[in-house]
């Protein structure tokens, strides 16, 4: 029987390189099985990274977003709040980081309401100035009745002198209601020195029970250098 040609060549080599064909090959098996482990493990290494950079990326979103809140120059911006509103227990809104203060109004019997009570309300904090001197700004919003002017009054206190109020425009014109208007009696910003404590104030009352209709009155502080 005629032996095949690939078996005759195979034969026709001596004992050495019959064993070297067979140990080139177990070389390159060996190096593709190293190169296969390393791209297996460059593969996870690379995923493990993107996860913790995802991981990262997220704290990072929320450290921006608490940073987001200002760091106030003071301390013991707190609100200690007092109502006396029988028609309402959730008359104080505060937010911006207890820089703003809103006292809701809850609508009277005489315009279409179920308030027919005076509705008061009262803010106190008692704060520390940081390492620098600062200045506070006031400021007020609302929207008040415009029947009778000085009802509905907001007023603010720093270190118990009224330095500023918001009221009522009036004007007769029954359940309308329009922007409050304010007066400041010591003109601002208001300069606090660095370590000193102060005292401040809101007082809201509606002075009777009557012409109070989608109204509001707040108080907006902010503090600069």
């Amino acid at each position: 029987m005629k032996k095949k040609w690939w078996l005759i060549f195979i034969r026709a080599g001596n004992w050495f390189s019959y064993r070297y064909a067979w140990f080139i090959l177990l070389c390159f098996l060996i190096i593709i099985l190293i190169f296969r482990r390393m791209y297996n493990s460059n593969y996870t290494l690379s995923k493990c990274n993107t996860e913790s950079l995802s991981i990262i990326s997220k704290i990072n979103q929320q450290l921006d977003y608490c940073c987001r809140c200002e760091k106030l120059p003071v301390f013991g911006l707190d609100w200690q709040t007092d109502l006396d509103n029988p028609c309402s227990d959730s008359s104080w809104v505060i937010s911006n980081n207890n820089t703003q203060l809103r006292f809701n109004i809850e609508d009277s019997k005489n315009c279409g309401g179920n308030c027919d009570k005076i509705q008061r309300g009262s803010a106190v904090a008692n704060i520390t100035v940081g390492p620098r001197d600062v200045f506070l700004n006031l400021d007020f919003d609302g929207i008040g009745e415009l029947q009778a002017p000085n009802f509905e009054l907001i007023y603010f206190n720093l270190d118990g002198t009224k330095i500023a109020d918001a009221h009522a425009a009036g004007g007769n014109y029954g359940c309308n209601f329009g922007p409050v208007l304010k007066t400041y009696h010591v003109t601002g910003p208001y300069k606090l020195l660095k370590g000193t404590k102060h005292r401040l104030e809101v007082n809201f009352t509606t002075n009777d029970n009557l012409f109070h209709k989608s109204c509001y009155y707040q108080v907006n502080l902010s503090f600069t250098y």
